[in-house]
């Protein structure tokens, strides 16, 4: 698919279809801001980043593949039920001193997430069981999936002892003898913390879901014999259209954004919370059919802010009908709008 960028983004198309089978050209482009140092409010959009790169297309682990969660989901979805907001980053002590526990949040518009974060601890033996020893001092902790609730209890087969929600995180053991100096979570829900062996909280974290992982995967549908006798390859009839969303609870916002929105990120640097506007971008695709042409807004799909980069960027989706072959679409062109330019 030939898509060209025309200015400051980065873009790529990929073909596509929707639920009823009607092929699609998907484009996706991305811009990258520097964000504002921490410490102070920014009352202006960020400056451009000086590099641009193309949304990413594939996803990108923080480790191994399927043993490891998500740093970047690659772009693929035709549809989405609102912006999704990931943060990238570590938890820091103010000004870099350690700390034994600390509060770290994101708020993006209507979107926000918060969570307690603790320096390591285990599960310890005592007179009556286990009990948690007391977190041990940190400058800075990588908030990652890994480091918040999850996991598997190697040596049990019960289903509780599963978290589908966090299947790469910590703090999932089938017995005292399983979890003794074990390491329990650093990351915590601010309402729901962890009081004993059994608990089973939601998993906190700030990046992409895993499509595998619950609830997204339960929000596929359902491919059974009656699914590929009548349906496949298209998606099944019963496809929740929240499966495209992989923003942690609370940071899909219930629409799209639209710029202009406050950004605070709270713990996310040792000089203090960032505050900046959500820049305000409009973005159009040009597209060029066999034997007519099409033109609109692209929508904002993801904000992702990355503050031990100091980098956010932005990803736009349009979803352009054929009404034929992939081979009709002969180019794409996507670029800035004017301030002075209405909006397809």
């Amino acid at each position: 698919m030939q898509v060209d960028a025309m200015g400051p983004l980065g873009a790529f198309g990929i073909p596509s279809f929707d639920r009823e089978g009607h092929p699609l050209v998907l484009v996706f482009a991305a811009q990258t801001f520097v964000l504002p140092p921490a410490g102070r409010t920014a009352t202006s959009a960020p400056a451009l980043h000086p590099e641009q790169l193309p949304p990413p297309q594939e996803d990108v682990h923080w480790g191994e593949p399927g043993e490891s969660s998500l740093h970047h989901e690659g772009q693929s979805a035709y549809v989405r039920v609102g912006t999704d907001v990931f943060v990238s980053g570590q938890a820091w002590a103010p000004r870099g001193r350690p700390v034994t526990t600390m509060k770290l949040g994101v708020r993006v518009g209507p979107c926000t997430r918060s969570a307690l974060v603790f320096g390591d601890r285990v599960w310890q033996r005592d007179l009556v069981g286990l009990s948690m020893s007391s977190p041990l001092p940190f400058a800075s902790i990588p908030a990652i999936y890994e480091r918040s609730f999850g996991g598997v209890a190697p040596q049990s087969g019960k289903p509780s002892d599963f978290c589908q929600r966090n299947p790469v995180g910590r703090g999932v053991y089938g017995s005292v003898a399983e979890a003794r100096d074990q390491p329990l979570p650093n990351f915590e829900a601010v309402d729901d913390p962890i009081t004993e062996l059994s608990s089973r909280p939601d998993p906190v974290g700030f990046g992409p879901v895993a499509r595998h992982w619950a609830p997204r995967v339960g929000w596929a549908g359902t491919y059974d014999e009656l699914w590929v006798e009548s349906r496949a390859p298209l998606w099944p009839q019963d496809l929740d259209l929240r499966y495209f969303s992989a923003a942690s609870p609370g940071l899909t916002a219930p629409g799209e954004l639209r710029g202009g929105e406050p950004v605070v990120l709270a713990g996310w640097s040792p000089d203090g919370d960032m505050r900046l506007p959500l820049p305000t971008v409009r973005v159009v695709a040009h597209t060029e059919l066999r034997g007519r042409a099409d033109r609109r807004r692209m929508i904002l799909d993801v904000v992702h802010l990355q503050p031990e980069d100091g980098i956010m960027t932005l990803i736009w989706r349009a979803a352009i009908p054929l009404g034929g072959p992939a081979g009709d679409h002969e180019i794409t062109r996507v670029r800035l709008l004017e301030d002075w330019e209405d909006a397809p």
